[in-house]
């Protein structure tokens, strides 16, 4: 599952404040313009943030 964020910095901190562990960062030089934040919750649950979204995803 995966959230469309306004501001991926301060949408980060908040979810790692909450006890997410990231996985998965963002690449260091973007080869594209879609690229998300991997996350697991402290139940098991992977979610992915984004502020540029996914192709083909409607906001």
């Amino acid at each position: 599952m995966g959230f469309i964020c306004d501001d991926l910095q301060a949408q980060s901190h908040q979810v790692e404040t909450a006890g997410a562990q990231l996985f998965m960062d963002v690449p260091a030089q973007a080869t594209t313009e879609y690229y998300e934040k991997k996350y697991r919750d402290p139940d098991g649950i992977i979610f992915d943030i984004t502020h540029s979204g996914w192709r083909g995803a409607r906001a």
